[in-house]
């Protein structure tokens, strides 16, 4: 492997392999966090990759996609800058080897996200916080699939051979706690921010909720739209922000790491990823039971002109849920990478060219899901 391209090279030092429970349950909950925040203010399942989709074909609400996908990326660069060791960029013994990894991969997972219709927030934080069996079939499939998938690639070996050829005692059993003034430093900054973001994103609701009445009503109406679109972008901004720091604190931005969680059986199995999952349900899970009341109840979010658009828990699974989780699981067991995860790393390394070719893929994958799903004849 050419010297310019280790990790050591871009401010990062080897990485070893990790249990990291509680690093993962704080990352989770921050994740639950974010969705909770999306859902409650404007009636929105969090589901990255459906954002990301949204932005690419240009819906009507591309502009608030936009801003999310900008907090993300912004996290990624701002992470990046007191803790780049959550933020590796794994090139393997060959770096083509491993452009052509994650560029098979961002198609695989761009085409099931679209498909299969979420991805790992969609279907499983948001899906599985609202007891829908049929998010819960999407994950059992995708991580069925990235397993298998993980244990014929063997990306661990790919990714990091250093990790795969000399872990000889089970991680699991060795758990790691936060201990550099790095780590420390990002759960503290981490925790701040949603303990700031929380209070900001209410207190903006109320204002959009207070506009005082004008001469008319068409006016009253017109300062308290543009009073909801402004409180209701800033939290696209913010929440994806948050995302950011539950992405990195939880490791899900180590392609590495989530290899090694894929990876059932191996010394270096790292079962941190359900901690996370953990984390971010048990929080988002509240939100969503209060968003099914209120919707009962007539109500929508609060945010003033928003509507509820979280679809109630559904048994429905068809083929194209199945056929785009197998697809999303295989490129996710393929490249350790998921859309929410990609899209950070392009913000802490916008001119690294693996994280660059891992998105542009993925965004490829997006955009072809449709044409190549109608000439499949599977929408």
């Amino acid at each position: 492997m050419d010297a310019d391209f280790s990790l050591e090279s871009h401010g990062v030092s080897p990485v070893q392999a990790k249990f990291t429970p509680v690093q993962g349950l704080i990352g989770g909950m921050t994740l639950g966090a974010g969705a909770a925040a999306v859902a409650l203010l404007t009636g929105r399942v969090a589901g990255i990759s459906g954002f990301c989709h949204g932005l690419v074909s240009r819906s009507p609400d591309w502009r608030w996609r936009g801003l999310f996908v900008a907090g993300l990326m912004s996290g990624g660069a701002l992470y990046n800058q007191f803790d780049p060791q959550q933020l590796p960029v794994h090139r393997g013994e060959s770096e083509r080897a491993t452009l052509l990894r994650m560029a098979g991969s961002g198609l695989l997972v761009g085409l099931g996200s679209v498909i299969g219709n979420g991805c790992t927030s969609g279907h499983g934080v948001c899906g599985l916080a609202r007891l829908s069996p049929r998010s819960l079939f999407h994950v059992l499939t995708f991580m069925s699939i990235g397993c298998l998938t993980a244990k014929l690639t063997d990306p661990v070996a790919a990714l990091e051979p250093k990790i795969a050829r000399d872990t000889r005692e089970p991680i699991w059993s060795h758990p790691s706690l936060p201990s550099t003034n790095a780590e420390k430093g990002a759960i503290f900054f981490t925790l701040s921010l949603v303990c700031l973001s929380i209070p900001a994103l209410m207190a903006g609701a109320r204002w959009a909720s207070s506009v005082k009445p004008r001469a008319s009503a068409t006016a009253t109406m017109v300062e308290t739209a543009k009073a909801s679109y402004y409180a209701s972008h800033a939290t696209a901004f913010i929440t994806g922000l948050m995302f950011s720091g539950g992405l990195v604190l939880s490791g899900m931005t180590d392609p590495m790491k989530v290899a090694s969680f894929l990876d059932v059986g191996k010394p270096y199995w790292d079962p941190s990823l359900a901690f996370v999952m953990v984390g971010a349900i048990g929080v988002a899970m509240p939100a969503f039971a209060r968003l099914v009341k209120w919707k009962k109840l007539g109500r929508g979010p609060l945010l003033p002109g928003e509507t509820n658009r979280v679809p109630p828990a559904s048994w429905a699974v068809d083929k194209n849920l199945f056929i785009g989780a197998s697809l999303f699981g295989a490129g996710w067991g393929l490249g350790g990478v998921c859309p929410g995860p990609g899209l950070v790393q392009v913000g802490a390394h916008p001119t690294d060219v693996v994280p660059i070719v891992f998105a542009a893929s993925m965004l490829v994958g997006m955009r072809a899901a449709y044409p190549a799903a109608h000439f499949l004849r599977l929408m």
